[in-house]
């Protein structure tokens, strides 16, 4: 609490100063009357609340208060350490308190239904799963964020869907590797002029042709993130380095000169930059991956190793927490920049799943491997076994719903997702350039 007493004393000093400043107080001990009445953060006796106000109201007319009566050497050396011993680093416990209280939450904000004859009911403001007539599982709706059906032979009640609907909830389907099939929400559609702004950008190209590049170079500086952040406890790790350095230079074949004047020869080109950058990516992350992994490279379609079906599917929950987040922002999620427009394919989400690919999903899974966490396949044709999908839903939420360095402040990474989605409008509109979101290392 000691931050929020702090920030509560600098602010009534600002106060206390504009208040004389603008007559309002006529006196100190008047002042300091008025100040008796506002509450603190940290318990005090009336004795220390009448100094501790004083003290404050003092440094707000300019006034010092009394020096006092020095303290011997030995008494002043003893105090201090004593001092230093006792204090908590305040930060560093309220960060790791805050992160056990989002970690707890992240656990209860996605249900996952994965066992075939499940219903799905509401009873209340909660949501029911039922089997075998019996209940197993009772959430109030008020800590869900997301619903997750993910196996066959699962039933939902259309009073629940309603109720979902009206909460914000959405209820995705997934195959058993992960891809989305089909996703429940409130009507919630693309805006007519904001979707006009989307074609008017593709048939200008310039703008186009901006927003693919700063979608590419945000993923190949995130991926680079990455890397840097795996190198901090492999000092001299040579294919790590390689990766960072080879980052670093193609960056500078993202300059807009060197793209071509049409979006087909600038996509081109784009593609061409991110695919080296991914091949010396997934080289520096296979390093670092135990042996045991079976990590040989990245595939997306047919695979059949762990690491690869990990990362398939924690790219198909990314892609619904992207998707929402396009909708929301009143973009159309089949107009798109970098990729090309593909009939009944949201091509606008992987344009800014781009971007959250590396620092979500990538993180999540090397940790999950490097950390050796249970993690198995159920069959020979890539389909994760049930606890293991359950135990990288949960380290996707843990890293979904943590807070990240943004913009001068802090958000979670959906939140930024959701400030991202907005950034494009934003720049299709000429208020303000888009900046791609880069991740801290």
């Amino acid at each position: 609490l000691a931050p929020l007493d702090s920030l509560v004393r600098e602010t009534l000093v600002r106060l206390v100063r504009h208040g004389f400043g603008a007559g309002a107080f006529k006196s100190k001990r008047a002042t300091q009357q008025a100040l008796l009445a506002v509450g603190t953060v940290t318990d005090r006796s009336d004795v220390e609340q009448r100094r501790w106000i004083e003290r404050l109201v003092n440094e707000a007319t300019g006034r010092k208060s009394p020096p006092r009566k020095p303290k011997a050497a030995g008494r002043r050396r003893a105090d201090a350490e004593r001092t230093e011993a006792s204090a908590p680093p305040v930060a560093g416990a309220v960060r790791r308190r805050m992160h056990r209280h989002q970690r707890e939450q992240a656990r209860r904000r996605e249900l996952v239904v994965d066992t075939p004859g499940s219903f799905l009911g509401k009873a209340g403001q909660r949501i029911v799963v039922r089997r075998d007539r019996r209940t197993v599982a009772e959430l109030p709706l008020l800590q869900l964020a997301a619903v997750t059906v993910a196996s066959h032979g699962v039933t939902l009640s259309t009073d629940l869907v309603t109720l979902c609907a009206s909460r914000g909830i959405p209820i995705q389907f997934v195959s058993g590797d992960g891809r989305p099939t089909a996703l429940l929400t409130a009507p919630v559609e693309s805006r007519g002029e904001t979707a006009l702004l989307q074609v008017r950008a593709l048939e200008g190209e310039t703008a186009a042709i901006g927003l693919a590049r700063r979608f590419v170079e945000g993923k190949i500086r995130n991926q680079a993130s990455v890397v840097k952040r795996l190198r901090k406890s492999r000092q001299g790790d040579e294919a790590l380095a390689r990766c960072i350095e080879t980052v670093d230079a193609l960056r500078r074949e993202l300059e807009p000169a060197g793209l071509g004047a049409d979006l087909q020869t600038a996509r081109g080109r784009l593609f061409s930059v991110e695919g080296r950058a991914a091949s010396g990516y997934w080289s520096a992350i296979q390093a670092v991956l135990p042996e045991t992994a079976g990590f040989a490279g990245r595939c997306r379609q047919g695979a059949t190793d762990l690491v690869n079906c990990l990362l398939n599917y924690g790219y198909g929950v990314l892609h619904r927490s992207v998707h929402l987040a396009i909708l929301k922002a009143g973009l159309n999620p089949a107009i798109s920049f970098l990729h090309s427009l593909q009939p009944r394919k949201p091509t606008l989400v992987f344009d800014l799943m781009e971007e959250f690919r590396a620092p979500i999903v990538d993180r999540a899974v090397v940790t999950l491997i490097n950390r050796r966490e249970p993690a198995a396949l159920e069959d020979e044709a890539g389909r994760l076994a049930r606890d293991t999908r359950r135990r990288l839903l949960q380290r996707l939420q843990e890293r979904l719903t943590s807070l990240v360095p943004y913009r001068g402040g802090e958000a979670t990474l959906e939140q930024v997702m959701a400030r991202q989605a907005a950034a494009i409008v934003a720049d299709l509109e000429g208020r303000r350039t888009y900046v791609p979101f880069l991740a801290r290392w």
